[in-house]
């Protein structure tokens, strides 16, 4: 049986981000055994550190960010059930669309409908669905039929959930390239 994550943002973009990093170590790991040279030695402290797990936070003199940090504590803070199955997919990811996935994790969390989403005006990338595409997803997915599905689109790849407002909570049912919600869907 496949685990399900339950929890706050924070707790989800920690898994994504060490199960990203974690993945690069071990690809810079197979890089160096193959050409026979230390890499890691030359990379800089920042990623050395996020590549060994140990995520610091990095500030300048002036108490400035130096890399992105993420605004989970704002807004609705909805907490965020997902399958394994689905964030695992996340390390095979370049850093673009992981950085998107992280962007759109902590959007829905301040605003469960999407509409913080940075593509949200344009339906070609965020959507809900008509009736009959609605019925088709309840049928292939099991989303209870009173719940509306929205879609995201990152890279090649579409985000699936539906709001639980009882218990203030958002579903990730889907996670998956584009051609395979084709295949599912059709």
């Amino acid at each position: 049986m496949d685990k399900e994550f339950k929890g706050t943002t924070e707790d989800f973009i920690k898994i994504l981000d060490i199960m990203w990093w974690d993945e690069r170590y071990r690809q810079i790991l197979r890089l160096q055994s193959d050409i026979g040279y230390d890499i890691f030695e030359s990379l800089p402290s920042e990623i050395q550190y996020q590549l060994m797990g140990y995520f610091p936070d990095l500030t300048d003199k002036d108490n400035n960010l130096l890399f992105k940090k993420h605004v989970g504590k704002e807004g609705e803070r909805y907490e965020i059930r997902c399958s394994q199955k689905h964030y695992r997919k996340v390390k095979k990811l370049d850093k673009q669309v992981y950085k998107e996935c992280r962007n759109l994790v902590f959007c829905l969390s301040s605003d469960p409908t999407g509409c913080t989403l940075p593509k949200s005006h344009n339906p070609k990338y965020f959507h809900s669905y008509d009736e009959r595409t609605r019925n088709r997803i309840q049928l292939q997915y099991g989303i209870p039929a009173e719940k509306t599905s929205y879609s995201y689109q990152i890279g090649e790849y579409r985000a699936f959930w539906y709001i639980d407002s009882d218990e203030k909570s958002i579903d990730m049912f889907e996670f998956t390239h584009r051609n395979t919600v084709g295949k599912k869907l059709n």
